[in-house]
């Protein structure tokens, strides 16, 4: 049976794999309950570790769970999370947070970035980014619609981190941008990826 996932700076270090495959089965898991619990539980790893950090940069805590995260193919399943919008959010902004983490890390930041656009990060951000307000105006007496209000504002910020981490690579600038410019503007190497990758998916489309 699946139970909460949960984690601990004291853990025995040859324990260290089992428990971070043990968080991406959570977080992989069809339950939102478990997989809300996993994004709370990544987050908590990350910060619990960025908080030893020293002025001068991340502390080597910080690298290595960034790095065990990273290695274990985490951000797929924390995109599909973060999309997950709704009053309750289900982890979304857990997920996003912890997205925002990995991505803004110095050793691995780049690779997570990488990881980000490949699980189509960009369009899910532009998505929460652009979303609709709660429709439920904020009032003094109604803390449900505060509680809303606060969710919404804290996942189009972080979504719109996440994005300006994505334009930090060739990439992820082109994908953000779209195909609403002439090819000139953008790199002829992109234009042509992008043409093979199309092209390859019409192929698979036409097999019986």
């Amino acid at each position: 049976d699946e139970s909460t996932p949960s984690t601990s700076p004291s853990e025995p270090i040859g324990e260290t794999q089992t428990i971070y495959r043990d968080l991406l089965t959570f977080l992989r898991s069809p339950r939102p309950d478990l997989r809300k619990a996993a994004a709370e539980a990544t987050l908590a790893t990350l910060v619990s570790s960025t908080s030893l950090s020293s002025d001068d940069g991340p502390s080597g805590n910080n690298r290595e769970a960034a790095r065990q995260l990273t290695s274990h193919d985490v951000i797929p399943p924390l995109c599909k999370i973060a999309s997950a919008l709704s009053p309750d959010d289900h982890g979304s902004i857990e997920a996003l947070a912890a997205l925002n983490v990995l991505c803004s890390d110095d050793s691995m930041g780049n690779q997570c970035v990488l990881d980000f656009l490949e699980a189509r990060g960009v369009g899910r951000m532009l998505e929460i980014a652009l979303s609709s307000p709660p429709s439920t105006p904020v009032t003094e007496e109604n803390e449900n619609s505060k509680k809303e209000w606060k969710s919404w504002r804290q996942q189009v910020n972080y979504a719109c981190a996440l994005l300006a981490n994505a334009t930090r690579t060739e990439k992820g600038a082109v994908e953000f941008i779209g195909r609403a410019f002439p090819e000139e503007a953008i790199p002829s190497s992109m234009v042509k990826r992008d043409r093979g990758l199309e092209e390859e998916e019409e192929e698979k489309g036409d097999e019986p």
